[in-house]
This record gives C-alpha cells, structure tokens and sequence, in this order.
C-alpha cells in the first residue's frame, strides 16, 4: 500500500555490502515520510550489466507505478548500478538520483586490489570493471536530469588511503566521483571515509535535503 507523502525511494548498498548497512538511511526517510524499498542484491556474483537487469527484475515487482515520485540512492557500486538502470530503462515517475561516493571514474584501489587473485575472486565480475580504465565506465555517459553526488574526503585511518596521489575517502578519489557531464554544484563533500558515509548524520540531512 502507497503510505504517506506518495514518494518512494530505492536504496542500493555498494558491492561486498548488505541493504543493513543502508538502514539508517532507510530509518530517517521512513521518518520523513518515504516509503523505502532498500534492495539486496548479489553484487560479487555477476558484471555490472547482469546486476542492472536482476534489480530491474526485483523492482518490477513493486508498485512503483503508484507514486508520484520514486527517487534512487544508492552508495559506490550501487550508484553506478542506478545510472545504468536508468540508461536503458524507462520510470516514468522517476525522481532525484543520489550517488554516495560512486566510483564513476573508476576507482585506484581497484586498480591496485585486482591484481591478486583473492581480491579478484572474491569480490567477483562487477568490480573489475569500476577500475580507473575501464571501458564499462567510459562508456557509460548517462547522466539523470537531478543526479546528486555526495562524496567523502577523509582518509585518514583507512587502509587504503595512502595508494591515492589526491584526496579520497580510502576507496575512492574525490575526482572520481564526478561523473562526466554532471554539474559541478550538484556534488557536496563530507569528513567521512567510504564505509562511514552511509552512517554520517550530516550526509543524511544533506540526503534529506535534496529530496525535499
């Protein structure tokens, strides 16, 4: 049953990750009167484009149709998920898009972490292909009308920050994350590493107010 304001908004993890770590998200927009359909999806099994096709899958099965607006948030891997959805399928009461630290330029860590078998292995098709040469990514110019980014400049006490020549959030660079085309006002920078965006309170007042 549509609830409340009639808004709707799709939450997408990043890759390696569960839709648990999106639930304060999904708490404070329940809150703020959102119906929230925080979505899981087996982001090591397959490539970016098999991924976009099973979430398209999954969210035709809820009543989208019913709202006046169904908005998309989705952190790293599923950000870049979104843009591709969108790319090649239609919503027609589609809303704003939110990006949490989305590697759209591709991502050094990757570069680094993908030459070793286990890394590679375990983390599956998708995130070889979100590495700073990656043909997927330039290839993939879509950009929504209300497309968001809020991204993370800390990287202090992370593991992987020192890999990076410029100022990241330990897994991505703050370059990165502007996708080509978008529009440089668009994006909003934190004090929040990679894994702690999704958590920050401030990010999510920010999240806030874009939907608003």
């Amino acid at each position: 049953m549509v609830t409340r304001n009639n808004e709707a908004v799709i939450l997408l993890h990043g890759l390696g990750l569960h839709s648990l770590l999106m639930k304060k998200i999904e708490y404070f927009l329940h809150n703020a009167g959102y119906d929230v359909y925080n979505i899981d999806y087996p982001s090591r099994k397959y490539t970016i484009d098999v991924l976009t096709e099973y979430l398209y899958s999954t969210l035709k099965q809820k009543p989208l149709d019913a709202y006046k607006s169904v908005h998309f948030i989705g952190h790293s891997l599923g950000g870049i998920l979104i843009r591709n959805l969108l790319s090649k399928h239609r919503f027609i009461n589609r809303g704003k898009v939110i990006a949490l630290a989305p590697p759209n330029r591709g991502s050094t860590l990757v570069d680094r972490l993908r030459h070793y078998r286990l890394i590679s292995w375990y983390f599956g098709p998708s995130a070889t292909q979100l590495g700073s040469d990656s043909r997927f990514l330039e290839q993939l110019q879509y950009i929504p009308d209300e497309y968001y980014v809020i991204a993370g400049k800390r990287s202090a006490g992370t593991l992987f920050g020192s890999w990076f020549d410029e100022p990241n959030d330990g897994a991505v660079s703050l370059q990165s994350t502007m996708a080509v085309g978008m529009e440089r006002s668009h994006r909003s920078i934190f004090g929040v590493t990679h894994f702690t965006i999704m958590y920050n309170k401030k990010v999510i007042d920010k999240i806030l107010e874009i939907l608003k």
